[in-house]
């Protein structure tokens, strides 16, 4: 979610205060766009794509004897998302945080399905900055459902595989489409965190080179990036550890090893991301330093040029005063003076440079 979506939300959730549980109330940013729901139902011998699927038409794929993916794509128009929850037996909570779009990642069981939260990001390249979106499952005994907030863009290389025929998902059980779906969502946090450890390498380059205004904004920037993908993975790692416990029927116990190896992930993730938050804090620091040295050189150039022009100020200042002495009133007495400034100035410069100053 960018800053202007977060923005939105946060009057969205206001709306919601003194509400009664369960009352469904979207707290994304509006689209103009309708929601568009697409079924893939499949089992090993063969396989049928369904777009533009009406709410009242999801009925038969509850129970189809096949593995049916429903791809709902948008969940800004409410009262849809309420036909679909009534379609497959949701609970109003369940409905209540699919549209309230700002979830922590989370795993509820309700015993004949399991309602998964998490949450899906994407780095600006110009920006730095972290966009992110939720992804809501809703497992059952042969189908799951997907809300996406936005556009789906991240599982179109999973549909075409299966599409295809060439996904082990096809000889598997729907759990394990739920594995591939999650395990697609951490592989794209290691490839952002890739790519935020690159900006990192490259800001603390021009720390050091320039340490400029535009620098200490970037940095800013990478610690707000960095903010928002603990936000995601931390959480991740509890929901992958309560399916890798297999503490629900629908998750099948050869399916659970594949979790386990998420989890396996996920801990890596943290502890990459734990490397880049302590990095970002040493280039700060950096940045401290580099600004801080630049201004001692700058006052020690002053001090020194300060200095030169002392001597300088107080022969003239003697000279100038109203009391004669010999050579005062004479051009001879002028020269003589322009000399004496001249080498008390040098004087100073030469023990300057003797001192290792200059």
């Amino acid at each position: 979610m960018t800053r202007r979506r977060r923005k939105a939300a946060r009057g969205h959730r206001a709306q919601k205060a003194g509400l009664p549980p369960g009352t469904p109330i979207y707290t994304g940013v509006e689209a103009g766009r309708p929601i568009r729901i697409s079924v893939l139902d499949y089992d090993a011998e063969a396989v049928s794509l369904h777009e533009d699927v009406r709410p009242e038409d999801l009925a038969r794929f509850r129970d189809s004897g096949r593995t049916s993916w429903i791809s709902v794509d948008g969940v800004h128009d409410v009262a849809l998302v309420q036909k679909i929850a009534e379609t497959f037996g949701l609970h109003p909570l369940v409905v209540e945080d699919i549209v309230n779009v700002g979830q922590r990642p989370k795993c509820d069981n309700y015993g004949d399905y399991v309602f998964i939260v998490s949450r899906n990001l994407s780095l600006d390249a110009e920006t730095g900055e972290i966009a992110t979106e939720q992804v809501a499952f809703v497992l059952g005994k042969g189908w799951l459902i997907t809300f996406e907030e936005h556009q789906p863009t991240l599982f179109g290389a999973i549909a075409s595989r299966i599409a295809q025929g060439q996904a082990q998902a096809r000889q598997k059980s729907v759990d394990y489409l739920l594995y591939r779906l999650l395990d697609t969502i951490v592989d794209n946090y290691f490839v952002i965190t890739e790519q935020l450890g690159i900006k990192l390498e490259e800001l603390e380059d021009r720390v050091v080179a320039n340490p400029g205004r535009g620098t200490i904004e970037s940095v800013l920037s990478m610690k707000r990036a960095l903010i928002e993908m603990r936000r995601s993975v931390w959480p991740m790692r509890e929901v992958i550890s309560w399916l890798e416990r297999g503490e629900s029927p629908l998750l099948r116990a050869d399916t659970r090893i594949y979790f386990r190896d998420i989890y396996d992930h996920t801990i890596q993730l943290i502890d990459m991301l734990e490397n880049l938050r302590d990095l970002v804090g040493t280039v700060h620091e950096l940045y401290l330093n580099a600004v801080n040295l630049r201004l001692s050189e700058v006052m020690k150039a002053l001090t020194l040029i300060s200095t030169i022009f002392m001597p300088i100020t107080f022969i003239a200042s003697v000279g100038g005063m109203n009391v004669l002495f010999p050579g005062k009133e004479q051009l001879s007495g002028w020269y003589g003076a322009l000399g004496l400034m001249g080498a008390a100035a040098l004087g100073m410069f030469l023990w300057f440079r003797t001192r290792r100053w200059l």
